[in-house]
């Protein structure tokens, strides 16, 4: 598992994919270089020993990227606030 930090301007997004491609890899280099091989990713929630728990299809209904990461549908951490995104490649 990787971690890594990223800061997001709120901008408009038209699906989670779009925030996927073009936000969040945009911003982790590693991550890009593996979209480019054509490896499939999907964003979930929370991973446990039954496998990933993938966001829901209502999360599309977000049009930017603060209602998106304000939505409560990734896991805060109490203590700083910081949001688990997880990629599943």
């Amino acid at each position: 598992m990787l971690r890594y930090q990223v800061i997001f301007l709120n901008r408009a997004i038209t699906s989670t994919n779009d925030f996927l491609e073009n936000h969040l890899l945009n911003e982790i280099e590693r991550l890009g270089a593996l979209q480019t091989q054509g490896l499939p990713m999907r964003l979930a929630t929370d991973i446990s020993k039954e496998g990933p728990t993938f966001l829901t299809k209502q999360a599309e209904q977000f049009r930017t990227v603060k209602e998106l990461l304000e939505s409560g549908l990734f896991r805060k951490e109490s203590r700083t606030g910081t949001l688990s995104i997880i990629v599943v490649v």
